[in-house]
């Protein structure tokens, strides 16, 4: 499943499965090229995931970002994954300037949603003490992608969810 377009090279989401024993439901271009949505069912197990691109502009964080509240809460096991374009904490950035680093709105908006709808970062998950940086320019590193969860049904995730 793909939103985007060709004229634009920085624009484009997808959603890739590689098995064939789910069923889709339904296919949303929430935000075209930047929020994919698609539920699916698999095993009995229902599922929403979203793939996210947001742009490096501020208010296209945020638009993007506050658009994911009304997709969490479905009665399905949620995932999210994609470019946030912007880090959740200080310790998602290391950098050789001796500014420091700052947090702006889309990143409390993203913390926050991640606290308020209780999601799990996958990768922390799995790797506490590593910082996971998915950018850098030599000077910058960053972490910036994330891949998330909320289970909304039960808490056996990672038993039902095949994606993982």
């Amino acid at each position: 499943m793909w939103s985007g377009d060709n004229k634009n090279r920085s624009s484009g989401v997808a959603i890739l499965l590689r098995s064939h024993s789910f069923s889709i439901q339904r296919i949303q271009k929430v935000i075209g090229g930047r929020l994919l949505c698609v539920n699916l069912e698999v095993n009995g197990a229902k599922f929403r995931i979203v793939n996210i691109y947001c742009t490096i502009e501020l208010h296209g964080h945020l638009e993007t970002i506050q658009t994911l509240h009304s997709l969490i809460l479905c009665g399905r096991e949620v995932v999210i994954g994609g470019d946030f374009n912007c880090i959740v904490n200080r310790m998602d950035r290391l950098s050789s300037s001796s500014t420091g680093v700052k947090l702006d709105s889309s990143s409390y908006t993203l913390s926050n949603m991640i606290k308020d709808f209780n999601l799990t970062d996958v990768f922390k998950s799995k790797n506490p003490l590593s910082p996971g940086f998915t950018w850098s320019n030599g000077s910058t590193s960053s972490r910036i992608d994330f891949l998330t969860y909320f289970s909304g049904v039960t808490r056996l995730f990672y038993v039902t969810c095949p994606f993982l």
